[in-house]
């Protein structure tokens, strides 16, 4: 049987995880399937994270943390900057 990282890892790899859209997009719950998809994919991050030691809490605020630099950076702003200007 594989370690659960790498049982994680395989998951994370896989491309069934990535679906493409199935709706419109202006159907409103084209944001529900894409939340969806990626909460497979973040619990997959979060046990991969687990199982090399990280608490659950821990990779949760690091995660919002990225999602936060990554917003502000596709805004084309620099997110040192933008949290010092706070």
């Amino acid at each position: 049987m594989p370690s659960p990282v790498k049982a994680t890892r395989a998951i994370i790899e896989s491309r069934d995880m990535y679906n493409p859209p199935r709706r419109d997009p202006s159907d409103p719950d084209r944001q529900v399937e894409l939340q969806e998809m990626l909460e497979g994919i973040l619990k997959a991050v979060l046990h991969e994270a687990e199982g090399h030691g990280w608490g659950a809490e821990e990779t949760i605020d690091a995660m919002g943390e990225v999602l936060e630099n990554l917003r502000l950076a596709e805004s084309g702003l620099d997110p040192n900057e933008a949290r010092s200007a706070k």
